[in-house]
């Protein structure tokens, strides 16, 4: 019987890499779910009124503030976007003239000249927009786009109204002598992405609005709101996404104000980076994902290998999960309890300098 059960699993984890190019739509759908259903059921408890009015309510506050946000930042993003893609062989030359210097750099017998590079570079990006069939593409990036937000609102719904009914459908598979391990491990695993979830959705906000305010009004930076935002958003892929945020930031700075300004950003960064690690995320988080960064990263790439940035996302809870479970399966050694020890006296009746431990022979 448990043999069959771990071939199921292994069929089931086989099936899901197999469809993994639809689990987009369900996994956002399940991690939405997995944030509102907490309030869904207290609103339900105290209102002693149906999950379906409660689930539909909800729905209405939630598509009202999308469309506010989308009325509030549609146009500053369109201008700095439109800005950026208008400017951007100036912005990449002048990034080159103050890492390659105006003339450009010899190598070997290549000539490294900023204005031949940049005009390539935009030329290489301009190509690869006005492909034959891009518009044809773009368009069908916007209809998937468009019908995979409405497929997670769909699955979101019903996520919703059943989620108690889908931890009663999970328990069953769950051996009746295991059932008491199974609710230790599914609450440890519960409370722990519970914290992620709130630590991570709390970042985005907090690292966006506190680069915005720094870029926009101490450095002046060019497509501010844009940059601020891909960093609140990068900061949810663990290590490589900082270091990201920071580049794209930085590389704007080079081109704007040279390499002295491109120099306070990565310092601000930097400092911002220290702040969240070390005051804002043991408050935020607290121990919530208590990984080894070596174990961090390799769960980042593997899960970016295996899933695409879905995985990628996807790889610290899930790694975090398997820890609680191994703990419980395997938890560590206790230390072995020290031997008790006892000063023996000497014949002037002065204790020794070094104590001795209690031997079973005595």
């Amino acid at each position: 019987m448990k043999l069959s059960r771990w071939w199921a699993a292994l069929a089931a984890l086989a099936l899901l890499y197999v469809v993994r190019g639809i689990l987009p739509p369900f996994v956002l759908a399940i991690g939405l779910a997995y944030i509102l259903a907490p309030g869904v059921d207290a609103l339900a408890t105290r209102l002693r009124t149906r999950r379906l009015f409660i689930v539909l309510g909800l729905y209405l506050i939630i598509l009202a503030s999308l469309a506010s946000l989308v009325m509030f930042l549609e146009r500053p993003l369109s201008r700095q976007s439109e800005a950026l893609t208008r400017n951007r062989t100036e912005l990449i030359q002048s990034s080159l003239e103050q890492v390659l210097g105006p003339e450009g750099i010899r190598v070997l017998s290549v000539e490294l000249r900023p204005e031949p590079l940049a005009e390539a570079a935009s030329a290489r990006i301009a190509e690869s927009l006005r492909e034959p069939g891009d518009a044809l593409r773009l368009a069908e990036r916007a209809l998937s786009t468009v019908l995979k937000g409405f497929l997670t609102l769909v699955i979101l719904f019903y996520l919703l109204l059943d989620w108690e009914r889908l931890g009663q459908l999970m328990r069953r598979f769950v051996p009746p002598e295991q059932a008491e391990r199974f609710e230790v491990i599914a609450g440890d695993i519960h409370r722990t992405l519970g914290r992620y979830v709130r630590g991570q959705l709390f970042l985005i906000g907090l690292m966006s609005l506190a680069t915005w305010v720094f870029l926009r009004f101490v450095f002046h930076l060019h497509y501010s709101l844009l940059i601020s935002i891909a960093t609140g958003f990068l900061e949810i892929i663990p290590l490589l996404g900082p270091v990201l945020a920071g580049g794209i930031a930085a590389v704007v700075a080079v081109g704007q104000g040279g390499l002295h300004l491109a120099l306070l950003v990565v310092a601000f960064y930097t400092v911002l980076r220290q702040v969240e690690d070390q005051v804002v995320m043991p408050n935020v988080v607290g121990k919530a994902v208590h990984l080894h960064p070596v174990i961090t990263l390799f769960a980042v790439l593997a899960g970016e290998s295996l899933g695409g940035i879905l995985g990628a996302l996807l790889a610290v809870p899930v790694a975090a999960a398997v820890k609680i479970v191994f703990d419980h399966l395997q938890p560590a050694p206790a230390a072995p309890a020290a031997a008790p020890l006892v000063v023996q006296p000497t014949l002037s009746g002065e204790a020794p300098l070094i104590p001795r431990p209690v031997s079973k022979v005595e």
